[in-house]
């Protein structure tokens, strides 16, 4: 029997936009809450061979932390085994004030490997599994409804937004597509509900209101969305970031996955259609630039600050910042992160 709480999980991949879900989540009054980040961090413990494992992991109660990590069986389909460890995290969930609430973090749904302070730890296919496994029966146990949705983007996009920003840290295209299929593997096996950042840029209100529904979250204004936050869908068919040959392998290599997620795997852009995808770029970055610099409005925090900036914006936060002095001393604020909380987060 379920009370009236929820928690949606997001099931995501690093790329696919998930900043700006933060900052619709955020602006919707939508708390976030760490028990994914405490889940995943136990599994890790019993992975570490260390005598210490909470001095390699940042953990944020060691207290609680050290209670769950005694109480965790080694075999998770130990149902009487996992009784007093349901028991402790089921306490700690009660004890948090929410209605509704999401996780979108940790990116814990496909093979990769997590490091640590000294080390660095395989994420396998049945850690994947343990995971999800504890975060259900964790929520299921507490009385709260407990959802899987999937949040993805175009895997060509989100493979040439990420070069353009990391191609000078050793950012590696096949790797990064072999961890793409993996998280790919795990939506479309479970068959989750897919929700796109395409549709989200392209359809917000729309596309908010059927997240919402599917979050069963009620007595939201989903029209709040458009007017506290400017949309782009310069990140939809994106063609730079990629040079000629690597889109070509691109384009091969994520054909399967794209396919899957009923995504075209052979995109192109006529000169019509970039001129104006560079055209919306521009307003879009004079738009979110004015909020944040000349109204300190920064809704859009999220999203902006992973945005690389064309050389015509970083001109026009420069003038703005030489003529205006609230813009400069917005700047200074906007640069500290305490200042920048992506969204609300319950923990204890």
């Amino acid at each position: 029997m379920s009370n009236n709480k929820s928690v949606s999980h997001f099931i995501t991949f690093p790329g696919s936009g998930t900043h700006l879900l933060f900052d619709c989540l955020k602006t919707l009054d939508i708390p976030h809450l760490s028990v994914g980040d405490l889940i995943k961090k136990l599994l890790l413990a019993k992975k570490i061979n260390f005598e210490e494992p909470l001095n390699e992991l940042d953990i944020d109660n060691p207290a609680l932390f050290e209670q769950l990590l005694k109480t965790l069986p080694e075999d998770l389909s130990d149902e009487k085994g996992l009784i007093e460890f349901l028991n402790i995290i089921s306490g700690y969930i009660k004890s948090l004030d929410f209605e509704n609430s999401v996780i979108l973090q940790p990116h814990a749904s496909y093979e990769q490997f997590f490091s640590t302070n000294r080390t660095s730890i395989n994420w396998s296919k049945s850690d994947i599994s343990d995971y999800h496994l504890l975060m259900k029966k964790s929520f299921e146990f507490s009385n709260i409804t407990y959802k899987e949705i999937a949040y993805c983007r175009n895997p060509i996009d989100l493979v040439a937004s990420k070069n353009s920003r990391f191609k000078n840290n050793d950012y590696l295209i096949d790797e990064e597509i072999k961890l793409l299929k993996s998280f790919v593997q795990y939506v479309t096996d479970k068959q989750l509900e897919i929700f796109t950042y395409e549709d989200l840029c392209k359809y917000p209100e729309k596309t908010i209101k059927h997240l919402l529904n599917a979050m069963k979250v009620k007595n939201v204004n989903a029209g709040f969305i458009s007017e506290k936050i400017r949309f782009s869908t310069s990140g939809i068919n994106k063609i730079k970031g990629l040079s000629k040959s690597e889109r070509t392998l691109v384009i091969e290599k994520t054909k399967e996955i794209c396919k899957k997620l009923n995504y075209s795997h052979n995109v192109s852009n006529s000169l019509f259609e970039e001129i104006k995808k560079y055209y919306d770029l521009i307003k879009w970055e004079v738009h979110v630039s004015n909020k944040f610099l000349l109204h300190g409005d920064f809704t859009n925090d999220g999203a902006i600050s992973r945005h690389k900036m064309t050389r015509f914006c970083s001109l026009y936060r420069r003038l703005l910042k030489v003529l205006f002095k609230r813009a400069k001393l917005n700047s200074i604020k906007f640069s500290d992160i305490r200042n920048r909380t992506i969204i609300k987060e319950i923990s204890k």
